[in-house]
């Protein structure tokens, strides 16, 4: 009998505590997270050859030279159960992201970061033209929202996919046109944006009675802007299918991979392993991006020899030890080209 009730007592201690266990994680999965805020943790590097075609621009690749996209885990935990789980993963709180704060949600940037893919391939393509000295023929595209705000109201107006013609009588050529006329109005002004949707031009109409976390007027939508390249098929020389990232920062990266296919006989790698992250615009310029500590320790830990970023984002680089890293900041991919021409 003693030998039962032993065995007896390590069962039902045993059957508590798995109770005990699924109880709290049902309680935990009901929990809302302490903090609304995107969690991300180190990723990896990845060779942008494997996306690059660029025999339709007569270049070929250089099989010693490899430029690398930096990428990073993300998420954003619904509940106290899953905020647990980061934890244990080692997630950490997102770093600034590219503007100082914004007023979309984690899946609104999500939206975006996908629907942004072929605007980044474009741009990449154009700024490597520039680079090389190749004027791309081109028109310049209206302004497209790629995402809207779910706890916007104004955004409820739009849809993405929309093309922004004009606001308020005023042409809007970018993307950036569209915030900086809003702006140029007063808080409680009515505001006509034309759009086209499915063909068909229309009006909308709303208040101005919205403002992001910078106190800037907006409508709770992401538009973007980038140039039609009318000489080349820009899906057979970037493949944004194979890529199983989201976001625009790897720009900078994909726009030298294809530098260094239009320039087979300048070897810019130096048999060095170069990484770097950035977006990039038709000309050429580097723009911020996120994560950008999380990014140079994932290069740091894949072994990279040099990280490119942008110059705009000096002051966000942690004060640690990284020596075992050359750091360059460039402000334009020709400032790029030139920092690693420089190399030895």
């Amino acid at each position: 009998m003693k030998v039962v009730n032993k065995w007896t007592a390590i069962y039902l201690a045993i059957t508590a505590l798995f109770v005990s266990v699924l109880i709290g994680g049902i309680i935990l999965s009901y929990l809302p997270p302490q903090e609304q805020t995107e969690k991300v943790k180190e990723g990896g590097l990845v060779d942008v050859n494997q996306f690059i075609q660029s025999e339709t621009l007569g270049g070929k690749e250089v099989p010693s030279a490899h430029f690398y996209l930096t990428y990073v885990y993300s998420n954003a935990p619904k509940n106290r159960l899953e905020e647990l789980r980061n934890r244990w993963m080692g997630y950490e709180g997102r770093a600034a992201p590219p503007q100082a704060c914004n007023s979309f949600s984690y899946d609104d940037e999500q939206e975006y970061g996908h629907r942004i893919l072929p605007y980044m391939s474009q741009n990449a393509i154009s700024a490597a033209l520039h680079a090389v000295h190749i004027e791309p023929i081109g028109i310049w595209k209206e302004p497209v929202v790629l995402t809207t705000s779910f706890h916007s109201k104004i955004a409820k107006l739009f849809e993405p996919g929309d093309k922004l013609i004009s606001l308020n009588g005023e042409e809007v050529t970018t993307g950036e046109d569209f915030n900086l006329l809003l702006n140029e109005h007063q808080e409680g002004d009515r505001i006509t944006v034309l759009i086209e949707r499915g063909g068909t031009r229309k009006e909308v109409s709303f208040i101005a009675d919205e403002r992001d976390c910078n106190h800037q007027l907006t409508a709770g939508i992401l538009p973007e802007t980038t140039l039609d390249i009318t000489n080349v098929d820009e899906e057979k020389v970037v493949n944004t299918k194979k890529m199983k990232f989201v976001g625009n920062s790897a720009g900078l990266m994909i726009s030298l991979g294809i530098v260094q296919h239009l320039k087979p006989d300048v070897n810019l790698t130096h048999g060095k392993k170069i990484a770097g992250t950035g977006s990039i615009n038709v000309v050429g310029n580097v723009g911020r991006i996120g994560s950008l500590d999380v990014k140079i320790r994932t290069a740091m830990k894949e072994g990279a020899d040099v990280f490119l970023y942008p110059k705009s984002q000096m002051m966000d680089i942690p004060v640690e030890d990284h020596e075992k890293i050359k750091l360059i900041p460039v402000d334009t991919l020709d400032e790029a080209i030139e920092q690693l021409t420089k190399l030895n």
